[in-house]
């Protein structure tokens, strides 16, 4: 990092003169390396050491997208101590040593034999070269100690600042702006003691880079680095440009988005599937923005409103995402590509026309033995993390579930636990109301697959008032197919239940657009959004009083209950109403509740005591080695998942059958 200093080594070309004369290759180089080489290992080189500054949520899913490799953060920590530790000892035994500049030819006999004569027709192969040191020598002289305490300083420096920011790392995630600075420290310190070429990494050497690229605006990408090659020139010394906020340790505005510090060594690692790992990269950057932005508009309520609706867009496309990517090879190569974007719907016609011929048409869960019988149920097992409950043996760390809690960890920042709580409900409701054909896992698997058909088993979702009111549009003539991404926010949230498989009712019979236009746009429009949202809300005066919140109308849609139970009329809506149990009049009206909420407590309780079984039969034969595992960081109940939720239904339930028996056994009193 010194300007004018370091190695060389020239190698003659294969067929230049040079060689043709006996000189193979030259080396300069200072002995001073003696100090560091080991083997010809050199500190700090073993590029897996990145792997420290990411976030452990992210390494993970990595792990379990690329396959085979793993790195575990316990040992490249100690690694990184030993390091650090090798040079302290190195340097300090040397002190009292002496190194100087080292010049080496590797030449053949021949030219050795040719130079012999040469020196000994002047007689001078008895006498030794002196040289002494002065302003044109090609050489710097410095007393061991200055050196030595040199690099000792510099290669704190950097260690300092990369220990600074691994600090500051959140339990719960740590961000992307915070993983680039941690890599750029740790890159410094491969070049800290005059070592490598740092001509070779364009993140430290270079500026400012333009590249040819037709999809940027202007033709161009811009690129850009440390730009040491400048400030050694300027310097003598690889000072940092101005690109840093020391305040908070992350790069500044506007070269952030430029800075070329986002590819860390984990990531070049897998080769055979460097997209996947490349666009879960991207997605949890997408989060780590978002959550930057709901700091920076913290103060307007429409800003926030807006960014967390995108970021349920962006968790509910990588779940879109990582089913067609487990059923890959069942998919046409028609629709391959839009299935594994998350642009196809979760829908029996859509899935179907996804699927290759031999895969048509889907399998669907049907029966009384299925583990999973509740829709509430399933959706805990698919998304909810911290559970206890549910095993997910090889699919925990899914990239949809990744960003599914670093958004909720973010929200949580800036909005508070209720907040992402409240943000948590909302995505479920998205959920189900525009996915129908979900995967029906097992704990040791994302996805079944049937006995016999070897085909992957999807469980349907269906509501039977949804899907009755489609088809009074459909006989009307204003149905439309597919139903637009407009639709979801007015469908039903609850009566969803495992669709019965008879007839009409195997499956939702319609396609419904996912809601996806925030991901469509850049991100300096979603940006611009966000200003235009602030400039609005600032230009908007105040009111004392709150500002009314708009009702979401769901369709007149009733439930599947509303069939079967007896009906009152109700003067003020004019109409015939269902009754509640608590307007039974006879015995037979209150069992048709109770068999209804029995029902369902016992969908609640299925699958719970089926994984009791199977626990109680492989105790102690799992055991999680990954000493940052979430259950580590819990930090209390309050980032609990929605399998919190579950215990609440289950409790609710009991609560409400007991109330209905009770009233059962007044009404048997009055009837006797």
């Amino acid at each position: 990092m010194l300007n004018d200093t370091g190695s060389l080594t020239l190698r003659t070309g294969q067929h230049s003169s040079r060689r043709t004369a006996g000189l193979l290759y030259t080396q300069f180089y200072p002995s001073i390396k003696e100090i560091f080489a080991a083997g010809n290992v050199y500190p700090f080189t073993n590029t897996a050491i990145e792997t420290l500054a990411l976030d452990k949520k992210l390494r993970r899913t990595w792990e379990l997208v690329g396959g085979a490799l793993s790195h575990q953060p316990a040992a490249l920590m100690k690694a990184y101590l030993y390091t650090k530790l090798r040079c302290h000892f190195a340097l300090a035994g040397s002190t009292r040593k002496s190194f100087g500049v080292r010049e080496e030819y590797r030449i053949s006999k021949d030219l050795f034999d040719v130079i012999d004569l040469e020196f000994r027709s002047r007689q001078l192969q008895d006498e030794c070269l002196s040289v002494s040191p002065n302003r044109d020598s090609p050489y710097y002289s410095y007393s061991t100690e200055t050196m030595v305490s040199w690099l000792q300083w510099n290669i704190n420096k950097f260690c300092v600042g990369f220990e600074m920011v691994f600090s500051f790392q959140d339990p719960y995630f740590v961000t992307w702006e915070h993983t680039r600075i941690m890599i750029m420290f740790l890159r410094c310190l491969q070049f800290s003691y005059s070592g490598g070429l740092i001509q070779k990494s364009g993140g430290c050497w270079q500026d400012v880079r333009l590249q040819p690229d037709s999809s940027q605006p202007g033709g161009l990408r811009r690129a850009e680095g440390l730009g040491f090659r400048h400030t050694m020139e300027t310097h003598g010394y690889a000072w940092f440009l101005d690109k840093i906020d020391w305040t908070t340790l992350t790069f500044k505005q506007p070269h952030a988005a430029y800075m070329m510090f986002n590819n860390p060594s984990m990531q070049a690692a897998y080769h055979a599937r460097y997209r996947q790992i490349r666009d879960v990269r991207i997605d949890f950057i997408l989060v780590d923005k978002a959550r930057q932005w709901m700091i920076e508009f913290s103060s307007v309520p429409g800003c926030l409103q807006l960014l967390e609706k995108y970021l349920r867009q962006l968790c509910l496309c990588a779940f879109r995402k990582d089913v067609f990517t487990h059923i890959k090879s069942a998919l046409h190569a028609d629709h391959m590509e839009a299935a594994l974007l998350g642009e196809v719907p979760l829908c029996y016609d859509s899935v179907c026309d996804a699927l290759a011929e031999r895969h048509r048409p889907p399998q669907l869960a049907y029966g009384h033995r299925l583990a999973v019988k509740n829709i509430d149920v399933l959706y805990a097992w698919l998304w909810e993390w911290k559970d206890g409950q549910f095993e997910r043996k090889g699919w925990n760390d899914k990239p949809y579930r990744m960003l599914f809690q670093q958004s909720f960890h973010a929200i949580k920042t800036s909005r508070g636990i209720d907040g992402a709580r409240k943000w948590r409900q909302e995505l479920k409701k998205s959920f189900l109301r525009s996915h129908w054909m979900l995967p029906y896992p097992q704990s040791q698997g994302f996805m079944r697959k049937g006995k016999e058909t070897k085909k992957f088993v999807w469980w349907p979702s269906f509501h039977d008032g949804l899907n009755s009111y489609y088809i009074r549009l459909r006989r009307l003539g204003s149905l439309t197919q597919p139903l637009p991404a407009s639709n979801v926010k007015h469908h039903p949230s609850n009566g969803w239940q495992l669709a019965t498989g008879y007839f009409t009712k195997s499956h939702m019979p319609y396609v419904v657009q996912p809601e996806q236009h925030l991901l469509r746009i850049s991100e300096d429009e979603l940006y611009a959004k966000l200003v235009g949202l602030r400039e609005q809300t600032l230009a908007t005066p105040s009111r004392d009083t709150p500002i009314p919140r708009t009702t979401l109308r769901e369709f007149n849609i009733p439930s599947i209950e509303h069939s079967i139970h007896s009906q009152r009329w109700c003067a003020k809506m004019r109409m015939y109403v269902p009754k509640t149990f608590e307007e039974t009049e006879s015995p037979s009206e209150c069992a048709v509740f109770l068999r209804g909420a029995l029902d369902q407590y016992e969908l609640l309780q299925h699958h719970r005591r089926n994984l009791r079984q199977r626990r109680r039969g492989h105790a102690n034969t799992h055991m999680n080695t990954d000493t940052s595992s979430d259950s580590d960081i819990a930090g209390g109940s309050e980032d609990t998942s929605d399998e919190e939720s579950l215990g609440v239904k289950r409790r609710e339930q009991a609560k409400a059958v007991r109330n209905i028996e009770s009233r059962m056994k007044e009404l048997i009193t009055q009837h006797r």
